[in-house]
């Protein structure tokens, strides 16, 4: 029951990592979020000195000035780039002449819209997994 759309999302996700376009958006993601995050941390490090030297008003927090505000900025270029993605989907079966097959095909329509969804899914945590490298990569400098 389960097989075809495994077999779905494992052609979709096939044709999905060997697209040009996928990389092109994972690398414009990630060069605007090492852009924010360096902004980000190299305000960090400016207050910090400043706060050392007596003339900051606030404490410092890593996560409030710079883990959070990446997330956000995390959240919001996922907005678009997910919305990209989804377009992609379905405009790749009909540039291709296959979204009349899948259709004609004796999967049922839930089972359909069930393999572009684990296919979206596996996108989304694909993105993910690239975004958390800059945060993680705090835990070598943090003691």
């Amino acid at each position: 029951m389960m097989m075809p759309v495994f077999a779905i999302v494992k052609k979709d996700m096939r044709a999905f990592l060997t697209s040009p376009m996928f990389y092109t958006l994972l690398g414009l993601c990630v060069l605007l979020w090492s852009i924010f995050f360096s902004i980000d941390m190299y305000n960090f490090i400016a207050e910090s000195f400043r706060q050392s030297s007596g003339k900051a008003e606030t404490g410092l927090n890593v996560h409030q000035n710079l883990i959070s505000n990446y997330i956000v900025l995390v959240h919001y270029v996922l907005v678009f780039i997910i919305a990209a993605f989804t377009i992609k989907f379905f405009t790749e079966e009909k540039r291709v002449k296959t979204f009349s097959l899948l259709l004609s095909s004796p999967l049922a329509s839930w089972q359909l819209v069930l393999a572009k969804l684990m296919v979206g899914a596996c996108v989304l945590i694909l993105l993910l997994a690239v975004s958390a490298v800059l945060p993680l990569s705090l835990g070598f400098f943090v003691h």
